[in-house]
């Protein structure tokens, strides 16, 4: 991979529990010198509203458009920080790559309840 090619800064937003070093989100940020990660606290208890909150920081410190990559439970911060931004805010993404958004299992939707609970009753009303 190149960062030559890489017009837009890459804003990564992992999941539920992180992105370990082999994960393919940790390989962009180690082959892009335009792509990082942002931080949105803790990974393994989430509060929606932190994680909203820590990805409208990390879009409003940007100077141009950037393009998100977020996985798992990312895709869902990344939906409710999108669903409330402001259309400027919203031109500030250049494009957005949402992976493996939906999650199974008792545990894993106890964590996720609060992210998937308004996505989902949003649905059908635009």
């Amino acid at each position: 991979m190149h960062n030559s090619n890489i017009r837009h800064k890459i804003l990564t937003i992992p999941g539920l529990y992180n992105s370990g070093p082999t994960h393919w989100q940790s390989l962009w940020e180690r082959s892009f010198n335009r792509c990082e990660r942002i931080e949105l606290g803790d990974w393994d208890e989430p509060v929606k509203d932190d994680w909203v909150e820590k990805i409208a920081e990390a879009i409003d410190a940007e100077h141009e458009p950037v393009l998100v990559a977020a996985h798992s439970l990312g895709c869902h911060a990344f939906a409710h920080w999108f669903a409330a931004a402001s259309s400027v805010a919203r031109d500030r993404i250049a494009g957005a790559l949402l992976v493996a958004a939906r999650y199974a299992g008792r545990k894993l939707y106890r964590l996720a309840a609060a992210f998937v609970a308004d996505a989902d009753d949003r649905r059908g009303q635009r």
